[in-house]
């Protein structure tokens, strides 16, 4: 089974995140499959899960909800082609199998929401060489993250694309 998720950023531009995995996390947190690094996006938000002929959402516990079309999620719900998740303002368009083949645009509207600093490994090396990566998150502890999931921007669409260039690499 092919599934992508599908974006469109402000300007309308299409972006692909096909998933490679059979469970894929989403969330803030550096080493999240998919990293949406904005306040509004639990550092383990949702997970999606493939198993057989099914596509499985589930909320991971997130402050602010995923969505499956315009109803938060509660428990785990198989997801179909054509469908919509939300997480904290990302849209992502559900296409399983090529379907649907085409999509109507629903954009990602970021407007004013804060986003954090992601820093590379180089601001992050210490002196005797390792690096040390951690998040700061307002009110709560820093919490450590693995460095090689470091993306350089401040723009969370882009640190999307990065990464799925990264994993479509490997």
């Amino acid at each position: 089974m092919d599934v992508t998720l599908v974006i469109f950023k402000e300007n309308g531009q299409r972006v692909e995140f096909p998933l490679h995995k059979e469970m894929v996390t989403i969330g803030r947190a550096l080493d999240c499959d998919l990293q949406i690094p904005l306040p509004a996006v639990s550092r383990r938000h949702c997970e999606l899960r493939l198993e057989g002929d099914s596509v499985l959402l589930k909320d991971s516990g997130s402050s602010n909800g995923t969505y499956h079309n315009s109803d938060r999620l509660t428990g785990e719900i198989a997801v179909s082609a054509g469908d919509h998740i939300r997480v904290g303002p990302v849209t992502f368009t559900v296409v399983i199998n090529e379907e649907p083949a085409h999509i109507k645009p629903v954009r990602t509207i970021l407007g004013d929401l804060a986003v954090e600093p992601v820093r590379t490994i180089e601001e992050a090396k210490q002196a005797d060489g390792t690096v040390d990566i951690s998040v700061a998150d307002e009110g709560h502890e820093e919490v450590a993250s693995p460095a090689n999931a470091v993306i350089e921007t401040d723009d969370p669409l882009k640190a999307l694309e990065a990464l799925a260039r990264e994993k479509s690499k490997k």
